[in-house]
């Protein structure tokens, strides 16, 4: 049976993966954006 310390570390855990997911879709939009201007995956022997 769940205790509420189950349901306590559940919910942070539920938490912390939602503010990273969160966190890399910034990081992936202003890469995107910055890439336009800044060609940081550029590789001239592709």
């Amino acid at each position: 049976m769940p205790t509420s310390d189950d349901n306590d570390y559940r919910q942070r855990l539920i938490n912390f993966f939602s503010v990273l997911h969160q966190k890399l879709q910034n990081y992936r939009e202003m890469k995107r954006h910055l890439d336009r201007f800044l060609s940081t995956d550029f590789n001239v022997f592709e």
